[in-house]
């Protein structure tokens, strides 16, 4: 990037801890770049945590739109395509609570992808959603969930959609899966490789080298400082707003508290003042007609 050499690439290292001991495979930039460099690897870790094996690839990418990560979110996920499977992969490291529904919007942007002009509905892939969390989404401490549509109805009825929904646990006890699973979570959750895994010491190089490259440090400095402008600007705007609408709303609930008083305050003085509605020099008989006062006669010249 232009503008952009080695000391701000050093600088960039020492902001995001990307010395030997700080380089994570599980962030969501160093996970997209490592998967986009090295599709067999991205192929070889998602058979692993699946359980299957995926064919030749014939489609294979990584979604890394780091514009609308200044608009909205950063999307990090990689797909691939076999000769009768789609896999999307996802690496969550923060807590989402929507990420069930996010999973169906994604689900619904493959199917799209996937079924081309002319072709049927039985056409579609396999598809296979695995989102690995870095946290226990569900608190079970088990390492792997796995959904599919069953029928609620008390009959062991499956409804065969081709979808299938794996979400990973990595700070789970691992207990529940396979040394060989146990082995690429405890990667993802610890960043350190497990000796004799040829796979998590292959993903250790690839993250290695991903942060050997001084531009792409350089370019993840950059979106990171601008994310955190925005934020810091949002933040802003949203404390200047709220001061505005609480001035407001103190000026209008100051105002009518006066205006309450002062009614109030104004009865008490007419009353004081005038003797009130109800003096006697201001009351009328039922025809309207104010009462005169009657004095008593006089006796003169007594």
């Amino acid at each position: 990037m232009m503008g952009l050499g080695k000391d701000v690439s050093r600088r960039a290292k020492t902001q995001f801890g990307l010395d030997r001991e700080g380089l994570v495979f599980a962030s969501a930039y160093t996970f997209a770049k490592v998967m986009a460099d090295n599709p067999n690897l991205a192929r070889r870790f998602a058979e692993r945590l699946l359980g299957i094996k995926i064919g030749a690839l014939e489609f294979f990418e990584v979604e890394m739109d780091i514009p609308a990560a200044l608009r909205k979110s950063v999307r990090m996920d990689a797909i691939l395509a076999g000769s009768g499977e789609v896999v999307e992969i996802e690496m969550q490291s923060e807590r989402d609570g929507s990420l069930e529904r996010r999973l169906r919007y994604y689900q619904a942007m493959i199917d799209s992808r996937s079924l081309g002009k002319g072709q049927m509905y039985r056409d579609l892939p396999e598809l296979y959603m695995l989102a690995i969390c870095r946290y226990d989404h569900f608190g079970t401490n088990r390492a792997l969930h796995r959904f599919e549509m069953r029928c609620e109805d008390g009959l062991s009825l499956g409804l065969d959609n081709g979808v299938h929904v794996i979400i990973a646990n990595t700070s789970a006890s691992m207990l529940d899966v396979p040394p060989e699973v146990r082995s690429l979570l405890q990667y993802v959750e610890t960043n350190e490789p497990v000796e004799g895994d040829d796979l998590t010491m292959e993903l250790a190089d690839a993250t290695r080298e991903a942060y050997a490259d001084e531009g792409w440090v350089g370019s993840i400095m950059t979106v990171d400082m601008m994310m955190r402008v925005k934020e810091a600007e949002a933040i802003e705007r949203g404390e200047k707003e709220g001061l505005e609408r609480g001035l407001k709303r103190g000026l209008e609930q100051g105002i009518e508290r006066g205006v309450k008083q002062g009614i109030e305050q104004g009865i008490k003085q007419g009353i004081e003042q005038g003797g009130g509605p109800f003096c006697r020099s201001h009351r009328r008989d039922a025809k309207g007609r104010r009462f005169r006062r009657r004095h008593p006669r006089r006796a003169y010249g007594r």
